[in-house]
């Protein structure tokens, strides 16, 4: 008997120590938080959305020659000095007269290349209001500063122009809640325009 003991509990030590797997886009948009919000609006934005009522954010014009307008969202700061982020910029196609799929395709190459992540899941999304690419990737290591990372990328009213909405959230215990709060902020994106 102590022998089924002892291999019972090497077996919940082994499944406790598996690693935590990160939650899909549909896993994210299935799960419900609460919470109060804020709608941004600015004679500058030809967008609205709405965030976390305790969110901050900031607009910034003529970044480089290819980002026309960012609209940078922040959380408070969290224990270890991070925070969640909302990131919007309305950007030039890196080529002219390129389609959204193309545009896709580029941001994925630039992300592979030159970050340390892993592609979780990838494609057309019909999450948003509008048609649209999304990237999905958690980091290789679990260091400091390291997010779940999520982009979204949808075709503007004006050609060769997109919003590339991007949201992280710091691996930390409330990931989960963090992303599922991001993305509810994701679905209330809509053009003004």
């Amino acid at each position: 008997m102590k022998k089924y003991y002892y291999l019972f509990f090497y077996i919940l030590l082994l499944n406790s120590c598996e690693k935590k797997e990160f939650k899909t886009l549909k896993e994210h948009l299935n799960t419900s938080v609460k919470f109060e919000k804020k709608q941004v609006i600015d004679g500058k934005l030809d967008f609205t959305i709405s965030i976390p009522k305790n969110y901050n954010f900031k607009i910034r014009e003529n970044l480089s020659e290819n980002i026309i307008l960012s609209l940078d969202i922040t959380s408070t700061k969290f224990e270890n000095d991070q925070q969640c982020l909302i990131s919007i910029q309305k950007k030039k196609g890196h080529k002219q007269n390129i389609s959204l799929k193309d545009e896709f395709k580029h941001c994925i190459y630039i992300v592979r290349d030159f970050f340390n992540v892993e592609v979780l899941e990838s494609g057309i999304s019909n999450a948003l209001k509008y048609e649209s690419y999304f990237l999905h990737t958690k980091p290789n290591t679990k260091k400091f500063g390291k997010s779940e990372f999520m982009m979204f990328l949808i075709e503007s009213d004006e050609k060769n122009i997109f919003y590339e909405i991007s949201i992280n959230s710091p691996l930390e215990k409330n990931l989960e809640s963090n992303m599922a709060k991001l993305v509810q902020c994701l679905k209330s994106f809509k053009k003004t325009s």
